[in-house]
């Protein structure tokens, strides 16, 4: 019975990163993970990632990730292993950056694990209590259901591979002409995407910073872990920080906006109206958020965004699939 009180607040997504070695080991997860997949971040931590998808979609994955193959954002339907408990399926948004694949997951509660891809639990911790049922998923007992189902699947995974074929491949062509201005990005981990209030005025704390996100904003990394986001932008764009923010904790979308940052933000020469323009692509869950920053011109200080030609420069909106079954960001997104 008690068990049962908890079940409409069980969260149901976290985030999680990995290096792009073979093993594609895990190097941090969020506290969700113990919640959704009823792991403890220790256990999961320095694991192959793959090892957690509990069906045929590895190699697929590991496609996504192959370094200069997809340098843009990627979603991914997969289903999850969890310990001691039937796996989870599972809606992952991707970025890659620096060589580290940044993913936030989202529990898919309208789909179940079919018990003709049935694979043993992992069973890592057998003293921890696990609750049946929490994430409120039933699994599907009827044959017909089972052949509709893993049908429909098949048809969906065909789908997304030709799509995803044909936005790799035009993204590749876009990032190989020589005519396109070279970018910089690289990708922030914050923290817990509580309200701002007295005790965070600057809201959540980046966690993990990497190594190229130094060259945007003229600061070096382990200098911005532990700091404020919001300390990082600029006074009159603190607010519309603010929003976007609000913004990725309400939703499983991407959500893109454009902010000012301060470059040298801990320098005490830099003049105040030096700041550097960052187009940033977030995707957020319940317990943090992973950002994509993209600035084209690292390290210029400027007062207004100074492209060399619009033309000739690739937005992060621009750079996603416009078929809804590999992104699904809404149509207003391409108004930011």
């Amino acid at each position: 019975m008690p068990a049962q009180a908890n079940t409409a607040v069980q969260p149901l997504s976290f985030v999680g990163v990995h290096d792009h070695t073979p093993d594609m080991r895990m190097l941090y997860i969020s506290s969700n993970v113990r919640h959704v997949l009823f792991f403890e971040p220790s256990q999961v931590i320095g694991r192959p990632s793959i090892s957690f998808l509990a069906d045929e979609t590895s190699q697929e994955y590991r496609s996504i990730c192959l370094p200069g193959v997809n340098d843009s954002v990627t979603i991914f339907y997969a289903y999850i292993t969890r310990n001691n408990a039937p796996p989870l399926y599972m809606r992952s948004i991707h970025f890659s950056c620096d060589g580290v694949g940044f993913n936030a997951c989202f529990v898919c509660p309208e789909r179940s694990f079919s018990p003709q891809r049935q694979i043993p639990f992992m069973v890592e911790d057998t003293s921890a209590p696990i609750v049946e049922n929490r994430i409120g998923l039933v699994v599907d007992t009827m044959e017909e259901q089972q052949t509709n189902q893993s049908r429909r699947c098949q048809e969906m995974n065909t789908n997304r591979r030709a799509t995803r074929a044909r936005s790799n491949s035009y993204l590749a062509q876009q990032l190989k002409s020589e005519s396109r201005v070279p970018v910089l990005r690289a990708c922030l981990v914050l923290d817990h995407m509580d309200e701002i209030s007295e005790e965070r005025p600057m809201g959540p704390n980046i966690l993990f910073a990497s190594s190229s996100f130094e060259k945007i904003v003229g600061a070096d990394t382990c200098d911005i872990q532990n700091t404020p986001f919001l300390s990082l932008i600029v006074s009159q764009d603190i607010s519309k920080a603010a929003r976007f923010l609000d913004r990725l904790s309400r939703s499983a979308n991407i959500v893109l906006e454009t902010l000012l940052f301060k470059y040298c933000p801990f320098s005490e020469l830099t003049e105040q109206a030096e700041h550097v323009e960052v187009e940033i692509m977030g995707a957020g869950s319940e317990n943090g958020v992973i950002l994509l920053c993209q600035f084209k011109t690292p390290g210029k200080r400027i007062s207004k965004r100074t492209c060399d030609s619009d033309a000739e420069y690739i937005s992060l909106g621009e750079i996603i699939s416009s078929d809804g079954d590999t992104t699904d960001v809404p149509n207003w997104i391409h108004t930011l």
